[in-house]
């Protein structure tokens, strides 16, 4: 078995396209039949406009490849993961966790606890579980999940 490396670089705003992509691929499935009128691509690119920050998020390559995007913000007692995305092809391989874990230790590193939302009505949900997350609150589109360090 060949060693792959797994790493992560600062995104740049020429990342927007793949991190709306990715965004599409994994949102409108979970979210596209609760919206009413149904997804309209034109309508969620400009709420994903208002929300992608380029400064707080994180390409994931693969052997040199984007495969995904991680956006991570720092708040007073937290660490939160806003968004956790990665290519159909590469779920459910450990990537995910891996990524997690490598941002809890960071958390950690300064005393936080890890925070995240996760769709509801997606896998995510047991993934945060098996990654030691615990149930918070929840809304009309997700579930608050932590983790304290």
């Amino acid at each position: 078995m060949s060693k792959v490396e797994l790493t992560t670089v600062e995104a740049k705003q020429s990342d927007f396209e793949f991190c709306w992509n990715l965004y599409c691929e994994t949102v409108n499935t979970a979210l596209g039949p609760r919206i009413p009128g149904g997804w309209r691509a034109d309508v969620e690119e400009r709420k994903f406009r208002s929300i992608w920050a380029a400064p707080e998020s994180h390409i994931v390559l693969y052997d040199g490849q984007p495969i995904g995007w991680i956006a991570v913000r720092k708040e007073p007692d937290a660490h939160v993961i806003d968004h956790l995305y990665l290519s159909k092809d590469y779920r459910r391989r450990g990537i995910g966790k891996i990524l997690l874990s490598f941002f809890a230790v960071k958390a950690k590193e300064d005393h936080k606890r890890i925070a995240m939302d996760v769709l509801k009505e997606s896998s995510a949900i047991i993934f945060a579980e098996k990654c030691g997350f615990v149930r918070g609150t929840e809304g009309a589109f997700s579930i608050g999940f932590i983790r304290i360090n």
